[in-house]
């Protein structure tokens, strides 16, 4: 089974029996005296906003997809050169066999409305479906469906392999951010349009084989305002 989390960020690999058995984390991030953590992420990933870290996996083979929920959070020092760098969200390929990060590729949000994603579930031929949202209940929400599609999305992982600090490498995508080709991607829906606009976080997304959508929200074990979990099937055909 594979997994992640939202504070290293980090990959979980688990056995049959729910034993941990490989952990990757950023590079230069601490870690632990074992044998089954390793630093092969790309520095970058460690200014990943607090809470916000990998929220959404989808596996294919050996390869896992890992998206962090929201844009990096920037130094306060930091003088932003390209404004849209503020609404990119980095997703990550991780050959889990080899131990090798395959790919960084950029996901932008539509707009300052939407501020994350929910969940993302591999499709084919690098395609996937994607829940972008923000936070909102009633006629401020916004919680989209989209496909999305890296195969002609820029690989950053040269630029970003370049350096080996965090700041730096956050610098170069910000100079290079008007050649970059970031991931395409096709509105299917937005659920609160379709009535869904009660519940402010949509954080699970399965395709079924007959090809409707599968969607589920987060109520955090009923311990701030939204109490109920809502499963929901948004029926494509």
């Amino acid at each position: 089974y594979i997994g992640a989390e939202e504070y290293g960020p980090s990959i979980l690999k688990f056995n049959f029996n729910g034993n941990l058995i490989s952990r990757w984390i950023p590079k230069k991030s601490k870690k632990t005296e074992d044998s089954i953590t390793v630093n092969a992420l790309p520095e970058i990933l460690s200014l990943r906003s607090p809470n916000r870290g990998f929220e959404g996996i989808a596996c294919n083979g050996e390869m896992v997809y890992a998206i962090l929920q929201s844009p990096l959070k920037f130094p306060k020092e930091y003088e932003i050169k390209n404004p849209d760098i503020k609404k990119q969200i980095l997703i990550t390929s991780l050959n889990t066999e080899t131990n090798t990060v395959t790919g960084i590729y950029s996901f932008l949000l539509d707009d300052e409305q939407i501020d994350k994603i929910g969940d993302i579930q591999y499709l084919k031929d690098k395609k996937f479906v994607l829940i972008e949202q923000n936070s909102e209940h009633g006629k401020k929400a916004v919680h989209k469906i989209v496909e999305i599609d890296l195969k002609n999305a820029t690989n950053l992982l040269p630029l970003i392999k370049k350096s080996n600090d965090a700041i730096t490498q956050l610098k170069i995508l910000d100079e290079q951010f008007s050649k970059i080709t970031h991931v395409t991607k096709t509105l299917i829906v937005d659920l609160a349009q379709e009535g869904w606009d009660y519940s402010a976080k949509i954080e699970g997304i399965a395709v079924l084989d007959n090809g409707d959508i599968a969607i589920i929200n987060d109520n955090d074990f009923a311990m701030w305002d939204e109490k109920n979990s809502y499963l929901g099937i948004y029926k494509t055909k």
